[in-house]
């Protein structure tokens, strides 16, 4: 990983899930630190109603994926980043390309909505 100021491009695009399930967290961002050997995940939270919904369900928090596999969960529905060692980071793949966040509820088992953007460069 290099130390960049912004991730080197986006995923082309979001998943999308059935209705009912929150939107994605906006503006995911990847950079190197702020310790050596970290990542620093951030998001804007999704938008949520004052009983905290978003799409009718109970925003609760974010989960953080690294190549499609689940390496950290964030339980707070205003959570905005996370930061991973490298041990999350190489646990989940031994050649790591992309991140992405999820937000979640209660009721969600399956579907959620995601944004993915690459890894810095090494």
């Amino acid at each position: 990983m290099k130390n960049s100021a912004s991730p080197s491009g986006f995923y082309s695009g979001w998943f999308s899930c059935p209705p009912g399930v929150p939107d994605a967290p906006l503006d995911l961002q990847v950079d190197v630190g702020p310790q050596d050997g970290t990542l620093l995940v951030t998001w804007l939270p999704v938008t949520i109603t004052t009983a905290g919904t978003s799409n009718g369900c109970l925003v609760t928090g974010y989960s953080v994926y690294i190549d499609g596999h689940r390496v950290k969960d964030l339980t707070s529905p205003t959570g905005d980043h996370v930061v991973l060692g490298w041990k999350d980071v190489t646990d989940a793949t031994p050649d790591p390309h992309q991140v992405c966040s999820a937000s979640y509820a209660l009721t969600d088992t399956n579907g959620r909505s995601k944004r993915c953007v690459l890894i810095p460069d090494a």
